[in-house]
């Protein structure tokens, strides 16, 4: 795991949940327009083209920063984890003015011009896309594992496969995920550390599981969610998407940060489920 530390080497945040990139995808949609998974970026660009042609979003992005560009840079993130491109240097500054990074502008501009996105992309954000998964009808987007069980739950069309390859052959993406701090400011410190407990802790992390996040502690496996029932058999897909995960840099965000880290040895029970620490 990446030291979530400040320059000095001292500990400013720690982990709460894990989630991989992974490709959504609506198979009754793709059924009725006869396409097959895709497994590449060109094919997703040209199996949105024909489900936007029946009346779908093809893909689901969007670039308003209203909830700080949550989907489109989940995407981005994503991308540049597969064709190893660095988002930005020990200076904080941007890296991705590169070849590598070309890809993923150009397959946005083959997204449009194949009419795969939606005519209200400019505006729209994560739950824009989110909620047109669950009702059916964005046919293909890119998010993290953690919103598998609960966007099967609610339209059991939703499947989800390993990232499309990029010029490289790569179809890995990276696991990341949402960290927790206290500000140096913070007049409420001590109650500040009890939520983070709480939220690092078995209780909640068992919580987060039942919507598909992957928790940071091996005390969490403890917990009957996991323990009562045996194998969960819904599990299998999140295990199945974070199998295939890489390594990425820690990316903080004021007092909350996205973090990554390389994923797991994971599973629905306990016995099988490995961490280092608990």
């Amino acid at each position: 795991m990446d030291k979530l530390a400040d320059k000095d080497g001292k500990q400013v945040a720690v982990p709460y949940d894990y989630r991989t990139c992974t490709l959504y995808y609506n198979d009754k949609i793709l059924k009725q327009i006869g396409a097959a998974v895709p497994t590449t970026w060109d094919q997703v660009a040209d199996v949105a083209g024909k489900a936007a042609a029946a009346g779908y979003t093809g893909f689901g992005t969007g670039f308003s920063g209203v909830d700080n560009s949550a989907i489109i840079s989940t995407f981005f993130d994503c991308f540049m984890s597969q064709v190893g491109q660095e988002v930005s240097g020990q200076d904080g500054k941007a890296t991705f003015n590169t070849e590598k990074g070309k890809e993923f502008a150009d397959f946005l501009v083959k997204l449009k011009k194949a009419g795969g996105m939606s005519k209200s992309v400019v505006g729209d954000q994560y739950s824009t896309v989110n909620d047109g998964l669950q009702n059916g009808t964005v046919s293909m987007a890119v998010l993290g594992t953690e919103r598998l069980l609960t966007l099967q739950k609610a339209n059991p069309d939703i499947k989800s496969s390993t990232l499309p390859k990029t010029s490289n052959g790569s179809d890995t993406g990276s696991t990341f995920g949402w960290t927790l701090g206290i500000g140096a400011g913070s007049k409420h410190a001590q109650a500040a550390w009890k939520f983070i407990e709480y939220m690092t802790g078995p209780k909640a992390g068992a919580v987060m599981a039942t919507g598909g996040d992957v928790p940071t502690r091996s005390a969490t496996f403890k917990d009957p969610y996991f323990t009562t029932l045996g194998p969960r058999p819904c599990w299998t897909s999140v295990n199945s998407s974070s199998s295939t995960a890489s390594h990425t840099p820690t990316r903080t965000t004021g007092l909350l940060s996205r973090g990554a880290s390389p994923a797991p040895a994971r599973s629905c029970t306990s016995t099988t489920v490995q961490r280092t620490s608990s």
